[in-house]
């Protein structure tokens, strides 16, 4: 049986950053796409499957929290990365609230790549 690629969403209202990021996550051999927002993202999750979100969580249209908190609601259980600079919440309520794991930016590249490959199983086909 041939294993996919782990089908990551990279949401951030930075789109440099987010281009940026899913780039380099697409050398790591990871399949990527970006949502500019936090209701971007969910409009997408509703739509396709992905195996991880890597998320931002100060956006204008549609913050992280309520991404995560849109998430459960629809009984969608997708892990959730934050990614923060300034945030109202400590990482500890994050993790609470449902977050797989919370970086500071900015994070280190191999440090995201680690936590996903051990976290994160591909979805089947």
């Amino acid at each position: 049986m041939t294993q996919t690629k782990k089908k990551l969403l990279i949401v951030d209202d930075e789109k440099e950053l987010a281009d940026l990021l899913a780039q380099l996550l697409g050398m790591y051999q990871f399949e990527t796409q970006i949502a500019y927002s936090g209701n971007e993202a969910f409009e997408k999750v509703r739509n396709e499957s992905f195996d991880c979100i890597v998320s931002d969580i100060r956006m204008a249209d549609g913050d992280g929290v309520s991404l995560l908190q849109n998430l459960k609601r629809a009984n969608l259980k997708i892990p959730l990365i934050f990614m923060t600079g300034y945030a109202d919440y400590s990482t500890e309520k994050l993790l609470q609230m449902g977050a797989l794991h919370v970086f500071a930016k900015p994070l280190k590249a191999e440090d995201l790549i680690e936590v996903i490959n051990s976290k994160i199983e591909p979805h089947s086909l």
